[in-house]
């Protein structure tokens, strides 16, 4: 295949000033929850918050899409070691004796993986939670007491996966209540959530962290905002169940921090998770910049007014970075490339599904090309389906650059039978 023309790269990324934001100085109305110490009974501190019984598509091919989440409300460690979460039908997992919680959560998801800080993996190799029917998950305690349940009572006709309008995004778009900006810089233990941030100005970035440890931000709105998230020099950064709808940039790369959903700057550890979103003039919808350890899964991004000449879906490896991986991701119409490895060391792109009409500027769908002349091993691009077509309507659905040694390659369709139809995001 031909090189493409990008015609970029990569001037990265002057941090922009952060204010210094306190507990003191923060109004109710900014939408965020800092953990503060206090008294707490043992009685209801670790209960089943959410469950995800049905995970995006087929449930078989994600399995750790299914999952439940158990969260301590209490401000005390608390040791959960042979707690036992259970479905109707009697399977079991059980958490290992050394488990203890903080405040928080952990999501405990139905396949394998390595057990990191707030997430666990049961290592099934089948579905676990029923689609159909009544099901119900039990958080049971070392006593063997029933501490927590959640049931769902689901049509015996309902399909899946779910409409749009279900789970967590049953709230209507948009009608969460509103939020200014937020900027923080050394936070822990923050979360922010259940918030709309809508028209907040030229430049003006919706969630912007510096130096932050700990941070969730769950099912929350943005609309006609500059970017989204921005996080810089932080750790642990979650960012789930959210939607966008116009991120306005503008997409020039001139040092600015904007044009992103969801960009990391310097990051280590996070997850990027179950977000869906459409529309923009988006630069990467969604970029790690410096950063390692980050999962981005189960995402749904649809582009419509974009016109970037170097952006693309998921940006992996910018800079360098290592151990990132884009998973299970559904990319329509978005960005001069689906999703990139430009540089670092084992990073991944897997089992995603990547749909590209002829546009002005569109390329690839997935490239990796090692950019910043820094060392570039270890990439794997393995099980994605890909119908990617260059502006002047060619099949481009992979490109290697060179740089990065071997690159891992299976079970990849570049022209897959996709049919846009069943692919578009709903908010």
């Amino acid at each position: 295949m031909a090189r493409p023309s990008f015609g970029f790269r990569r001037a990265q990324r002057s941090l922009a000033r952060l204010a210094v934001i306190t507990a003191i100085s923060i109004g109710a109305s900014a939408g965020w929850t800092l953990t503060q110490p206090g008294p707490a009974s043992a009685a209801g501190c670790v209960v089943i918050s959410a469950v995800r019984f049905d995970a995006t598509g087929d449930d078989s091919k994600n399995l750790n899409g299914e999952w439940v989440k158990v969260t301590n409300r209490c401000d005390r460690m608390i040791g959960v070691g042979g707690w036992r979460v259970k479905d109707r039908a009697g399977n079991k997992y059980t958490f290992a004796s050394t488990v203890r919680m903080g405040k928080g959560s952990i999501y405990l998801h139905t396949g394998r993986g390595d057990n990191r800080p707030g997430h666990r993996y049961w290592g099934r190799t089948s579905q676990v939670w029923n689609n159909s029917g009544t099901e119900t998950a039990y958080l049971i305690n070392k006593a063997g007491t029933t501490v927590s349940k959640v049931t769902r009572v689901m049509s015996m006709t309902t399909p899946t996966p779910p409409p749009p309008s279900t789970g967590v995004w049953s709230t209507p778009f948009g009608t969460r209540p509103s939020s200014g900006a937020i900027s923080l810089r050394d936070c822990n233990n923050v979360t922010i959530s259940n918030k709309t941030f809508r028209d907040l100005g030229a430049n003006v970035v919706a969630i912007r962290l510096q130096n932050c440890t700990n941070v969730t931000i769950s099912a929350v709105d943005f609309i006609n905002v500059s970017e989204g998230v921005y996080a810089a020099d932080s750790t642990n950064i979650q960012v789930i169940d959210s939607r966008y709808q116009n991120i306005t940039g503008p997409h020039e790369r001139d040092g600015s921090n904007r044009a992103n959903f969801v960009q990391f700057n310097r990051v280590s550890g996070g997850l990027i998770d179950h977000n869906k979103g459409k529309g923009g003039d988006t630069e990467d919808v969604v970029s790690l910049y410096q950063t390692s350890n980050v999962i981005v899964e189960d995402n749904h991004f649809e582009g419509t007014n974009w016109t970037s000449t170097s952006g693309s879906g998921i940006a992996l490896g910018d800079g360098g970075g290592s151990n990132n991986i884009a998973r299970r991701n559904t990319l329509v119409n978005i960005g001069q490339v689906g999703i990139f490895i430009a540089s670092g060391v084992n990073n991944r792109i897997q089992d995603n599904i990547i749909y590209g009409e002829p546009r002005t500027n569109s390329n690839v769908g997935i490239y990796v090309w090692n950019q910043g002349g820094g060392t570039c091993s270890g990439a794997e691009v393995t099980g994605n389906k890909v119908h990617f077509q260059k502006a002047n309507g060619t099949q481009s659905g992979y490109w290697e650059g060179g740089g990065c040694g071997s690159v891992t390659k299976s079970g990849n369709d570049f022209w897959a039978p996709l049919v846009l139809s069943n692919l578009r995001v709903g908010l």
